[in-house]
């Protein structure tokens, strides 16, 4: 048998007029999808002869936020494509960041051609000449690096891919202001540990993990950019790791893909309906709606774009 696992993003970070959804797949915690909702029904009803099994008779106290779907004819691919039809996949999402201000940041990758034409190839134009002469704004130097439309080296280069074909350089003297670059400016589901704090933020168009050590202001991705499909495991770790979902947390124990525990949920394990049971029979506490809008946006403070290994 094979499944897929829904859940709505908590509506204070849902920045969507619908309802917002995410699909994981496979071992639930590897690949995942934004959706957007067509209908007040959040979860689609497949007829009996779709061979689409909707379980949600053993999610207690949580139907309306989380949900599963399995099949034993149809793959994981072809369950995921067919339950997807019913919703609007947000793969557009990240031009939204951009298209806000596209001529200025069109004018801003002019200024960082034109400069490469006067500049030696080893010593490209810093962030800090381009801000502080007004090319461009931080937002603009991290949304062409993200969407590959320049390289970006220094010290501070991890705001952006480390793999890129860009034509155009920019030298990276200093970290970015959080704040500046992420879409509104805010965190959601902040998370503090032994280590420091991790918490979850739209970057260009994608859900990213955040983290960094307690004392500090520096804040590093946990989360991959270029392959962020492969992110869900950092995602759903953050998410329930938050107190607004320990009793997910306690009943529901995710580990990477490939590994395997007697009490995760497989795509793929024959006795799924037993594991899935012995799983979520447990969640006696439901999420509530008003717990779920209430989730309060966190103001993003601090800077980013250090060494993922800096102040660990």
């Amino acid at each position: 048998m094979h499944c897929v696992l829904l859940f709505t993003i908590p509506k204070a970070l849902n920045l969507f007029r619908s309802t917002g959804i995410v699909m994981v797949t496979e071992s639930l915690t590897s690949n995942y999808f934004i959706f957007k909702t067509r209908s007040p029904d959040l979860f689609p009803t497949f007829r009996e002869d779709s061979k689409i099994h909707r379980l949600k008779t053993w999610v207690y106290g949580y139907d309306d936020y989380i949900t599963a779907y399995c099949s034993d004819v149809l793959y994981t691919n072809q369950l995921k494509k067919t339950v997807a039809k019913h919703y609007d996949k947000v793969n557009e999402f990240s031009e939204l960041e951009s298209t806000q201000n596209q001529y200025p940041e069109t004018e801003c990758l002019k200024n960082i051609q034109y400069s490469q034409q006067y500049m030696s190839g080893e010593n490209p134009i810093s962030i800090t000449s381009l801000v502080g002469q007004s090319y461009c704004s931080e937002a603009q130097i991290a949304s062409l690096a993200y969407r590959k439309k320049v390289k970006v080296i220094g010290d501070f280069k991890y705001f952006a891919p480390l793999e890129s074909s860009a034509k155009y350089y920019i030298t990276a003297d200093r970290p970015l202001e959080i704040n500046n670059v992420l879409l509104g400016g805010n965190f959601i589901l902040q998370t503090p540990d032994e280590r420091g704090v991790s918490t979850i933020g739209w970057y260009h168009g994608y859900l990213h993990v955040f983290e960094k050590s307690i004392a500090s202001d520096n804040w590093r991705l946990n989360t991959k950019i270029g392959k962020e499909q492969d992110n869900g495991y950092q995602i759903v770790s953050s998410l329930i790791g938050n107190s607004q979902f320990w009793e997910l947390k306690k009943h529901w124990e995710i580990l990477p893909y490939g590994k395997k525990n007697k009490n995760q949920i497989e795509g793929s394990i024959n006795n799924f309906g037993n594991e899935l049971k012995h799983t979520f029979r447990t969640l006696v506490k439901p999420i509530l709606d008003t717990e779920v809008c209430s989730l309060p946006l966190i103001p993003a403070v601090g800077i980013f774009g250090s060494s993922p290994n800096t102040d660990w």
